[in-house]
């Protein structure tokens, strides 16, 4: 169930239930750019990393359970920085569940979202 306002505004918070935090396997979580985490609203799934790599190379940071993963590859565009330089970070999801990030700075911050019929 997500919590409503009484405004019409469906908010889910991390603190909800319904919402799984991602521990990255390289790197670790930011508070600043909002962790990271996934939730399942239906047959939508949203993906949030938030995540300092500590390294600038292409890296697996995650596995997505079996009812979370899509149907094909997802990829996305996300921002990230150092503090100082602007950066691009590209991550990308496969149907086995593995989740890739890559970013030059070593910071992403990116939302992904795809349904999941499984």
């Amino acid at each position: 169930m997500i919590p409503n306002d009484g405004k019409n505004n469906a908010t889910l918070k991390l603190e909800d239930k319904d919402i799984i935090a991602i521990e990255p396997l390289v790197g670790q979580n930011h508070p600043n750019l909002g962790n990271s985490y996934y939730y399942k609203i239906g047959t939508r799934v949203h993906v949030h990393l938030g995540i300092n790599l500590k390294t600038a190379t292409r890296s697996k940071v995650y596995n997505i359970p079996e009812g979370f993963r899509p149907k094909g590859a997802v990829s996305a565009w996300g921002g990230g920085a150092d503090g100082m330089v602007p950066d691009k970070s590209f991550a990308e999801l496969y149907d086995s569940g593995d989740i890739w990030v890559k970013s030059d700075t070593k910071f992403t911050i990116l939302d992904m979202e795809y349904d999941a019929f499984n």
